[in-house]
């Protein structure tokens, strides 16, 4: 089956990126009824190994989630939506994470986000990351690392942007290996760091299941 197209901004600057918590919130089997979703998007690693839950709702519902990722909370990721002008700053931007989009400990408690709130926007080399439940991507054909030229084929089925100038940027794309297989998120790593400053898109076209 051939998947709709979206596309997502994300910004990059001198931060760095909040991926760890949404992949176990995902992979844990945390987040109930995933719909189909068809998107595309990172804070300091969080450490302390407890179960976290999704913001509530678990999805583009919940308060301060973007609505293009029905998913999860926080998704895709990085994104501009979660960026907002601060003249501050090195960059003019602050990264402004909503504590009731964060996922939540065991107890119900969501993790603080004032540390990532400090960063002025998102790390140039983070992955980047959305669910689109069923992806096969060797279907579908995108760029795998053993060709990342082919992340910039003409008819690529990710494209990576950079608004600012209009270059595509080179990747590779896998899924999360790591998490149960109705939940891996697409992971798109820039195969160089990005441009600091500067704002990315990300589309997605013509994505194919293994139906």
């Amino acid at each position: 089956m051939r998947a709709r197209a979206r596309l997502f901004v994300l910004a990059t600057a001198l931060a760095t990126a909040l991926t760890t918590a949404l992949t176990t919130v995902l992979a844990g089997g945390l987040i109930p009824g995933l719909g189909p979703a068809l998107p595309a998007a990172a804070a300091p690693a969080v450490g302390g190994g407890s179960a976290v839950t999704p913001a509530p709702g678990g999805d583009s519902r919940g308060p301060g989630c973007d609505p293009i990722d029905p998913a999860a909370c926080l998704l895709p990721f990085p994104n501009d939506h979660y960026i907002v002008a601060d003249r501050r700053t090195e960059t003019g931007r602050r990264v402004a994470f909503p504590v009731e989009a964060m996922p939540r400990s065991a107890a119900g408690v969501p993790i603080d986000p004032a540390e990532w709130n400090r960063s002025d926007g998102f790390s140039p080399g983070s992955m980047i990351l959305t669910l689109v439940p069923r992806l096969d991507l060797a279907r579908t054909g995108a760029a795998p690392i053993t060709d990342i030229g082919a992340s910039l084929d003409r008819d690529a089925p990710i494209v990576l942007l950079d608004l600012d100038t209009g270059e595509r940027r080179p990747y590779w794309a896998e899924l999360d290996a790591n998490a149960p297989e109705d939940r891996r998120l697409l992971i798109v790593r820039p195969a160089r760091n990005l441009t600091e400053g500067h704002r990315y898109a990300v589309a997605l076209r013509d994505l194919r299941d293994a139906a």
